[in-house]
C-alpha cells in the first residue's frame, strides 16, 4: 500500500469509470485491488489517452464533523466530501478532446478573499456526478484512516454495469468476426451473459468480505 494514502498531502485518484483506464492490460486481480484500495501504481492507461486525475486532500476537522452530523445519507456525504476535498484535477478536455489545462478551485486560486474552502456549484458541475460520488467516497474514507489500516471500497453499480457492457461488446465482436451460424451467435451471447453475471457476483462478494474483515480488525 502506498504511503501516500496516509500522508497529509493530496492523494491522487482516478475514477474506475474513466475511459482511459486499460482494464484488459491491468487484468482482473489488479482491477479489483484498485477498486478496493485505490493504489495509483496499479493503473494502466490506453495509448494516447489521458485520464482525469483528481487530487484530494483530507477533510479539515470542521468539515468532517459537519458532514458526519448533518448529511442526510451517504450520497450527500460523499458529494459534499468531493467538493471540500478536491484541490486539483489534471487531464481535463473539452467535448472535442482538446486539453483544457489544470483545474484549481477558486478558493485556492484567490487566497485571502474570504472564499469558503469548498468548490462552487458551477465548479463541481464540471465533473460527472457518478465520478464525484466515487471520488468523494475515497476522499471521505481516507480522511479517517490511521496508518496501517487499509482503505476498502466496494465497486459502484455504475462501474459494474460499465464493466459488463465493455466485456459483452468485446466478446460479441469476437463472435461476429469469426464465421458462425445464427444459433452459435445466440449461444455466445448467452454464455457472455452468464459468465458476466457469475464474475461480477464473485467480485462483489470478494469486496464485501474484504470490507467486513477490515472493519472487524482492531
Amino acid at each position: 500500500m502506498s504511503s501516500a494514502l496516509y500522508s497529509s498531502a493530496p492523494f491522487k485518484v482516478v475514477s474506475m469509470l474513466d475511459p482511459a483506464i486499460d482494464l484488459e492490460a491491468m487484468g482482473k486481480a489488479a482491477i479489483w485491488q484498485y477498486v478496493s484500495d485505490r493504489d495509483f501504481s496499479l493503473l494502466k492507461f490506453k495509448a494516447g489517452m489521458e485520464p482525469l486525475v483528481y487530487f484530494v486532500r483530507r477533510l479539515p476537522e470542521s468539515f468532517a464533523l459537519s458532514i458526519a452530523s448533518t448529511a442526510a445519507n451517504d450520497e450527500i456525504k460523499y458529494l459534499t466530501a468531493f467538493s471540500v476535498c478536491t484541490v486539483r484535477v489534471d487531464g481535463r478536455t473539452d467535448d472535442d478532446g482538446n486539453p483544457l489545462g489544470q483545474f484549481i478551485p477558486a478558493w485556492l486560486n484567490s487566497p485571502g478573499t474570504g472564499h469558503s474552502e469548498i468548490l462552487k456549484n458551477d465548479e463541481a458541475a464540471m465533473f460527472p456526478m457518478d465520478e464525484r460520488r466515487e471520488i468523494g467516497e475515497v476522499a471521505y474514507k481516507r480522511s479517517f484512516l490511521r496508518r496501517g489500516r487499509k482503505l476498502s471500497l466496494l465497486p459502484l453499480p455504475s462501474f459494474l454495469t460499465d464493466l459488463a457492457s465493455r466485456a459483452q461488446s468485446s466478446r460479441l465482436a469476437d463472435a461476429v468476426a469469426r464465421p458462425s451460424s445464427a444459433s452459435e451467435a445466440e449461444q455466445d451471447t448467452a454464455l457472455v451473459d452468464e459468465s458476466l453475471s457469475v464474475g461480477l457476483g464473485d467480485a462483489t462478494e470478494k469486496a464485501s468480505t474484504t470490507e467486513a474483515s477490515t472493519e472487524t480488525r482492531p
